[in-house]
């Protein structure tokens, strides 16, 4: 009987998507929460591919997942990924049966499935990844994720034993994740870079001990929390990493593994980036392929779209990178990016959250979080800011001292870039959120248009 529930709920669902994707729609969660309404527990009886790569995290985690599945494809495996689709059951039970035959077999060498921290209680449950990869886990949404120890504790309590895992060395928080239970755990970190500028952000989400409550002491602080620390009072320190980049050299990153260095293509320019890719690098020479072979596989990777774009109209480079809306981490670290571009800008921020619109929520504290400091005497000559809550980001920037000549806002984001005055500019950054897209477009294509009038 259970064979048949699931053989039914497989045909129909399968049915569904195809009908779907007729339509012009991705598919990516509706047929998967059907077939979870018909049969609870089908991903149980789905049998995936020989080896399944989980990624997770707060910041980072479908850009890595990305560039997993494209390096692995680059390199002649068989491969899918829930890239353009849903990272929670829903969304992951929908990708498997877009990608088995009509037995429920998964017949490719590799899935690289991207996972919602909050859906380990749900996935993990009936799916065991070979290997988990965790980017970070970092202050997000207190209206999705909340508290940091929170989510730790959800994917910690819910992690497969026999799953390895390839965690951040740079991040106090995450590199404990499976510590004293997954006996397979390795780390890679990123070493600070030459002229790099680090400095204190106005949250850290680990300052003390969790062992002993000793105040950390940190060799140093990228941001936030990323970086190097140890407790003076118990044996709590970042662990030793087997891949470490050491170097971001013409193009190209030199990472040390085993004593040796390799050099591979660099995939965008970010610190953000650096990690993405180490951490690609770490987990795939952990699967078995050769540092020549990751390499190779690496060259015609690219960041996805969604995350972030750069073009030049004009003469003038228009930069939009994405910033998760209520996600003071993610802003500030665009914020920091933004700063260390020395060349005369413009800002367009559209950052309202399109749930929050949905269902709103007076707490903005989040703003308050982020480091507009950043913005002050870094050569702005305009911020435009979009949305209902532009009236907010304007009260925190002036708290950061920021030149209220140089601000204006919008009430309607569609139309934060109208103020726009394009002379004199070589960059123009977009940051945008995630869940407005729509709005993002309109926005791009005015400041397309506005640098195509440019005399």
């Amino acid at each position: 009987m259970k064979r048949f529930r699931f053989k039914f709920t497989l045909w129909i669902t399968k049915l569904i998507i195809r009908f779907m994707k007729l339509l012009g729609f991705n598919a990516t969660n509706i047929p998967g929460e059907i077939a979870l309404k018909l049969y609870p527990d089908i991903l149980k009886m789905i049998t995936p591919p020989k080896c399944v790569i989980a990624t997770t995290g707060t910041n980072g985690k479908t850009s890595t997942n990305n560039m997993l599945s494209q390096t692995l494809r680059n390199c002649g495996y068989t491969v899918f990924d829930n890239g353009f689709g849903s990272n929670i059951i829903s969304g992951i039970v929908s990708c498997l049966i877009t990608n088995c035959d009509l037995n429920g077999v998964c017949h490719q060498e590799f899935a690289c499935l991207e996972i919602d921290e909050r859906s380990s209680i749900r996935v993990y449950k009936y799916l065991h990844p070979n290997y988990l990869l965790c980017t970070n886990l970092q202050r997000d949404s207190m209206m999705r994720n909340a508290n940091v120890q929170f989510i730790f504790n959800i994917i910690d309590e819910n992690l497969p034993q026999s799953t390895k895992l390839v965690l951040n060395g740079d991040d106090l928080i995450s590199s404990q994740l499976g510590k004293g239970r997954n006996k397979n755990r390795i780390f890679f970190k990123v070493l600070l870079q030459k002229n790099e500028i680090c400095r204190d952000n106005l949250i850290k989400d680990i300052v003390v001990c969790p062992q002993c409550g000793n105040k950390i002491e940190w060799d140093f602080v990228r941001n936030h929390s990323l970086g190097q620390g140890h407790c003076p009072n118990c044996d709590f320190a970042s662990p030793e990493c087997k891949y470490i980049l050491k170097e971001v050299k013409d193009g190209n990153i030199i990472v040390s593994s085993n004593g040796s260095d390799y050099s591979y293509p660099l995939v965008g320019y970010r610190t953000v980036d650096y990690y993405n890719e180490t951490a690609v690098i770490s987990l795939l020479s952990e699967v078995g392929l050769k540092p020549q072979e990751i390499a190779r596989g690496l060259k015609n990777v690219h960041i996805p779209t969604s995350r972030f774009t750069a073009e030049k109209v004009n003469g003038i480079e228009i930069l939009s990178i994405l910033s998760k809306g209520m996600n003071s981490v993610a802003i500030s670290s665009s914020c920091d990016v933004i700063n260390k571009d020395p060349r005369p800008k413009a800002v367009i921020l559209n950052l309202d959250d399109s749930h929050d619109a949905k269902k709103s929520s007076e707490m903005i504290s989040y703003i308050y979080d982020v480091d507009f400091e950043f913005f002050k005497d870094a050569g702005i000559k305009q911020i435009m800011i979009g949305g209902k809550r532009s009236q907010d980001y304007l009260v925190r920037m002036l708290y950061a001292g920021i030149d209220e000549n140089i601000i204006s806002t919008s009430f309607d984001p569609a139309h934060s870039a109208d103020k726009l005055q394009v002379d004199g500019l070589e960059v123009i950054y977009i940051l945008f959120d995630m869940y407005d897209i729509p709005n993002y477009k309109k926005i791009k294509e005015k400041v397309i248009e506005l640098c195509r009038g440019k005399k």
